[in-house]
């Protein structure tokens, strides 16, 4: 019996709220002052500054007055003692200091003059090869800034320099939604604390992020806090990941049934099939059109074909043999015949299976389907298919939630492919650590669903099997980018990098 995910340990991402209350437990736990945990989180964003930064180049720290603005405060003196050239800038949008940043602020006003700002007038001229510290706003805004502050973020954001925001870029909301017409700083390099904030991870304005960089400082690891949002990173993918027996064969890892293909289509199974025999699958075999199955028995030996019925599409047929799981869709078009093929294998499937592609395309044309799901089966839609399964949204939170919502009515996975895939079950998300923006090619979602489908039959529960393989199929793309260029990433060479990604996580 394998363990439920809910007995791994995963990175949560929390609200602001809870932040706020995991800062507080820390510093009774380990009982430090408040002043002591701002300082670690500026020397460690300073650290990673500091590596990248050489002496030429001006850093302008611009500050707002809460605690956001005290590690900004800290992290200045720390590069005005590196013998950095430094100016800090404060925008009094309110009267009084944070505690903890009047204390850095009184530190650093023995070192240097500060420059107050109620205006973009006051702004300075930004030398060449310059750097722009956003430490304004943290985590805790929730609602519009004030105008000046607007103001100076749109001049800022239309500087050369390179910009880097200090948790938060200054104008996001952490944990819900912005409207399109928000101001937000245009960070190139967003360091933020403990974990990614959620709202990082939707493309509404994960663009504003820039590079993401997670830094530890030290928050408890152990505590009540709960979250339904969870950042899939190697440490998690490492405790689910199981190792291949010594004592084992073929049969010890599944048989897969995969149903795909159509005339003109025939690529789509294959990239499927290939994915599946690199996921580690003991057996596999292939239902296709029968010039499918030519083409298959010469690229993919290792597989045992079927020639499906019908000469251009594939159709229905009963197995003689047992397996653990089938995957169907990949290529299979929207036709009557498709669509009668889907049917009954979702009619006479018991196990959960995994749908992509045409077969999601014909459930949206056919809601009934999805009383027919297995229990614990997977969808694997693009956004556009998502839209036709749920419906229209007018925000990413929102599309959570209503995924959230289908996932718990129909007791199935949705794995959402976009820049960070989220993995949804019921009421809780896994989204993927490994993103590369060579996986948008045709193909790409081809190589998931083999690689999915592919550890299911070797046991591991739907939603393993879905946060394993999201990272997997990332993972192949970031090793593969690490050598050649994000421009040149085609489907095949995921499968070629897919033994390089599981050696990753094996080490």
């Amino acid at each position: 019996m394998y363990l439920r995910i809910e007995d791994f340990k995963t990175m949560k991402i929390y609200s602001p709220e809870q932040l706020s209350e995991l800062d507080q437990l820390t510093i009774k736990e380990k009982e430090i002052s408040s002043h002591q945990l701002m300082q670690t989180a500026a020397e460690k964003a300073s650290d990673l500054l500091l590596e990248q930064l050489d002496n030429n180049e001006k850093i302008y720290v611009f500050c707002g007055i809460g605690n956001n603005a005290g590690d900004g405060f800290a992290m200045a003196k720390i590069f005005l003692d590196q013998g950095l050239n430094v100016e800090v800038f404060i925008l009094k949008y309110a009267d009084n200091l944070s505690p903890d940043a009047q204390l850095n602020y009184d530190i650093l006003k023995e070192k240097i003059t500060f420059h107050e700002v109620s205006e973009v007038e006051e702004l300075p001229d930004f030398e060449n090869n310059s750097v722009v510290i956003d430490a304004i706003f943290g985590v805790g805004l929730n609602r519009e800034l004030p105008k000046f502050v607007q103001e100076v973020i749109s001049s800022l954001n239309k500087t050369e320099a390179y910009k880097v925001a200090i948790d938060c870029p200054s104008g996001l909301y952490a944990h819900q939604a912005n409207q399109k017409k928000d101001v937000v700083f245009n960070a190139d390099l967003t360091l933020t604390f403990h974990a990614p904030k959620l709202s990082f991870l939707f493309s509404d304005f994960g663009n504003k992020v820039g590079e993401m960089k997670i830094l530890d400082i030290g928050l408890l690891q152990n505590h009540h806090l709960k979250s339904e949002y969870n950042f899939i990173d190697q440490k998690f993918i490492k405790s689910i990941f199981k190792k291949r027996e010594t004592f084992s064969h073929k049969g010890t890892y599944g048989h897969l049934v995969l149903i795909g293909g159509q005339k003109g289509m025939f690529g789509s199974i294959m990239l499927s099939a290939k994915a599946a025999m690199r996921s580690g699958v003991g057996k596999l075999t292939v239902l296709c059109p029968p010039k499918a199955v030519e083409m298959l028995n010469i690229i993919l030996p290792e597989a045992m074909t079927i020639e499906s019925e019908s000469e251009n599409f594939i159709a229905y047929q009963e197995f003689d043999f047992s397996y653990q799981t089938l995957g169907i869709g990949m290529g299979i078009g929207t036709s009557e015949n498709a669509f009668s093929a889907l049917k009954n294998y979702l009619e006479k499937t018991e196990k959960p299976i995994l749908i992509d592609a045409d077969g999601l395309n014909l459930i949206s044309q056919n809601k009934d389907l999805l009383q027919l799901l297995p229990a614990k089966s997977v969808l694997t839609p693009h956004i556009g298919e998502l839209k036709r399964l749920i419906g229209e949204w007018n925000n990413s939170f929102e599309m959570l939630d209503k995924a959230k919502s289908f996932s718990e009515k129909y007791d199935c996975i949705l794995v959402v492919k976009e820049a960070y895939t989220k993995v949804i079950y019921h009421d809780k998300a896994y989204i993927n650590s490994t993103v590369n923006a060579g996986l948008a090619t045709a193909g790409s979602g081809d190589v998931l669903a083999g690689i999915i489908s592919g550890l299911i039959a070797q046991s591991y529960t739907s939603l393993q099997a879905s946060i394993l393989g999201v990272y997997l199929h990332g993972l192949s793309a970031d090793l593969y980018v690490d050598k050649f260029s994000v421009n040149s990433l085609i489907a095949s060479d995921l499968i070629d990098y897919l033994g390089n990604a599981f050696s990753t996580i094996e080490r």
